[in-house]
């Protein structure tokens, strides 16, 4: 058991001797007991900004009080992971598409072929799977040689789709890109056809670490949405998931890569959005973590984070050390809140107007967090953020376009 998953399990021996009911309100406690020196925040910091030379610099807060504030200069490019590679998508107003695969540390940028999209980037880094006009390629990690995996002309598959390891697809398909038709199951290795797991309107949510499991949503479009989520084998069976939670998910193709659940980095949690129930009317969205052990769930999700009153959460993001745990919030202030998560101690980083499709990805190395923004006049930008002093520096900007689907893999666009 690593350092991570000992820190988990204090946070659950620290919560079951009090005996809590499932859906208590008591605090959360620090996840890893050992390394914590200062409690907890009660409350959760409000974003602190103050006007500089006609732009808003973030003011970083811990336990002791303020720190001193960030140059509001952005920190330089060279300053990133030089062999790395962002992939994103970018949709324009006449309806033609392209994908874009960018070196953050140089700005090298790779157009893939007309009309292929990066859909995500397989475990190994070696090789990315593309989505054209509903029907799915696989390349290389630069897009290079698309051989045709899934072609339908009933169902799309696209973004939906994630990967459980190097051999096997986990697929939603859809029409149009919202009610989905189903999720089945796509083994490379072996050249059999798909495997059915799911009906109608299931929707895949986040895939286990080592693509074991999966976790999909329900969503009902009656008068009163009903949402389940179940913990779903490759042979499938499932395991309904937090009947006493109303976990949130967005309903839409166009938004699955603003993720509000996920898994820990290795498998020994997930942390997910929702609501306690019965939902009271004045209820604000908590981030909860629900530990796993042996691929299922073995206790009562805990709330580690409580989104602002007059807020609402967009994404969330664990990095990939697992250390932190980035929420962005929209509202009267749009922000990331930075909880770490030995202590839970909380850093707010003010970030420009956010994108309709904001996503929040952070850089293999766990050091920076890209997003989207939009400005007025259908502007839209990728961003680079430093989430320990707020620094920011623009990687792509255009005019006219959707900049959306962002993943960043550890593989160079170019030689280094």
């Amino acid at each position: 058991m690593n350092a991570k998953s000992i820190a988990l399990v204090a946070l659950f021996a620290s919560v079951s001797s009090t005996v809590m009911p499932a859906c208590s309100s008591q605090a959360a406690q620090p996840l890893r007991t050992s390394d914590a020196t200062t409690p907890p925040p009660t409350s959760s910091p409000q974003p602190s900004t103050e006007q500089i030379d006609g732009g808003i610099e973030p003011i970083p807060a811990n336990a002791a009080g303020r720190l001193p504030r960030s140059s509001p200069t952005p920190f330089e490019l060279s300053d990133l992971q030089a062999c790395s590679s962002i992939a994103f998508s970018l949709y324009f107003f006449d309806r033609h598409s392209e994908g874009i695969l960018l070196n953050p540390a140089t700005k090298e940028e790779i157009r893939l072929p007309n009309g292929f999209l990066p859909v995500s980037f397989s475990p190994s880094r070696e090789d990315l799977l593309l989505a054209s006009g509903g029907d799915l390629y696989l390349a290389d990690y630069l897009g290079n040689n698309p051989v045709l995996l899934y072609a339908n002309e009933e169902f799309d598959a696209g973004i939906g789709t994630r990967w459980l390891d190097d051999d096997r697809l986990v697929m939603e398909l859809n029409r149009g890109g919202f009610a989905t038709r189903g999720i089945s199951l796509l083994d490379l290795s072996s050249g059999n056809p798909l495997v059915s797991i799911s009906d109608d309107y299931w929707r895949i949510l986040a895939v286990s670490p080592g693509g074991d499991a999966w976790i999909e949503g329900f969503i009902d479009y009656g008068i009163e949405p009903q949402r389940r989520t179940n913990l779903v084998f490759p042979d499938g069976s499932k395991i309904p998931l937090w009947p006493d939670f109303l976990v949130l998910y967005f309903d839409n193709a166009s938004s699955l890569y603003q993720t509000q659940i996920d898994y820990m980095p290795d498998g020994s949690g997930v942390i997910f959005a929702g609501y306690e129930l019965p939902r009271e009317s004045d209820a604000v969205e908590g981030i909860y973590f629900a530990e796993i052990e042996d691929g299922r769930p073995s206790s009562p999700p805990v709330e580690i984070y409580s989104v602002p009153k007059g807020s609402f959460l967009v994404a969330l993001s664990i990095s990939p050390n697992a250390e932190h745990l980035a929420i962005l919030v929209g509202g009267a202030k749009d922000f990331i809140a930075v909880v770490n998560l030995a202590t839970l101690q909380t850093s707010d980083r003010v970030v420009p107007p956010l994108h309709p499709d904001s996503a929040l990805v952070w850089s293999p190395d766990s050091r920076y967090l890209a997003m989207q923004s939009r400005t007025a006049g259908y502007v839209d930008h990728l961003i680079v953020i430093d989430p320990l002093t707020g620094a920011r520096s623009t990687l792509y900007t255009a005019e006219d376009v959707f900049v959306n689907a962002i993943q960043w893999s550890d593989r160079c666009t170019r030689a280094p």
